[in-house]
């Protein structure tokens, strides 16, 4: 896990404060192309609930999509841009709810309905994209 520094805190992932991440999400992209993408919401040392698991294909639709808007918003507040990776990625509680609310949205769809799920969610502002009064997360 690369560990990086920015001008307000160092941080791993997506926004996530290095020693400092007892509420956050975790994504994991298998490293075999047939497995499940899974989406969990990590509380503690040991409290780690399932959230969200779409297939590859889904997640090749949306992966690209939110990492821009991640790293779009990680540059606003200083911190530096990062990728997706095999293994697990760490993200920051808001961003998390959002990846969560998108993989909910896009489980079992077909793609055409998952690129609506994608222009949709693009066409919300930050702060009511993530908003836990219609989220299934």
């Amino acid at each position: 896990m690369e560990v990086r520094a920015s001008r307000a805190a160092a941080t791993v992932g997506f926004g996530v404060r290095v020693g400092g991440w007892p509420h956050c999400w975790i994504l994991d992209v298998p490293k075999y192309a047939w497995g499940d993408v899974v989406l969990t919401e990590e509380h503690g040392v040991d409290f780690i609930v399932e959230r969200a698991r779409v297939g590859r294909a889904t997640w090749r639709l949306l992966g690209d999509a939110f990492q821009d808007e991640m790293n779009a918003r990680q540059k606003e507040v200083g911190l530096k841009r990062d990728a997706w990776r095999t293994g697990e990625n760490r993200i920051k509680r808001i961003l998390g709810m959002e990846v969560c609310l998108l993989l909910v949205a896009a489980a079992g769809k077909p793609p055409d309905a998952v690129r609506g799920v994608i222009t949709g969610w693009l066409g919300l502002r930050p702060p009511t994209r993530g908003s836990p009064l219609w989220s299934g997360c």
